[in-house]
């Protein structure tokens, strides 16, 4: 099954698996912090991708130092290996191809308030 690693540019040191359970379609956050991919939150899931957040450490050695599920990836176009989703510049909203297109785009934005809140019970808008 396809996975998501990452390895430094200048091809020192080990490659990192970021993802487990499977992965694809992966995007850098504009800091370079995070990496955003269509995976699952653990192997033992058989639920249908989600989108994944993994945090990134480079120093002193590359690791991953979290992973986590944003949301579900239900009805957003799968272009693997390419991703068909991508992260604004200021890394707070993010743009998606859902497999039902509409004649109007969508854009998110404030993603990480609105995943805050329905973490905490809270309704979203």
């Amino acid at each position: 099954r396809d996975e998501v690693y990452v390895r430094r540019f200048d091809g020192t040191g080990d490659q990192v698996q970021v993802s487990f359970g499977g992965g694809t379609e992966s995007v850098w956050s504009p800091d370079g912090k995070e990496l955003y991919y269509r995976g699952a939150a653990n192997a033992e899931s058989h639920a249908e991708p989600a989108i994944m957040v993994a945090t990134i450490a480079r120093t002193p050695t590359l690791a991953v130092t979290s992973r986590k599920e944003l949301f579900a990836g239900q009805g957003i176009v799968t272009t693997n290996p390419h991703a068909d989703f991508d992260v604004s510049p200021d890394g707070k909203s993010f743009v998606f191809v859902r497999t039902n297109p509409s004649s109007r785009v969508m854009v998110i934005q404030n993603l990480a308030a609105m995943v805050e809140r329905r973490r905490a019970g809270g309704q979203t808008p």
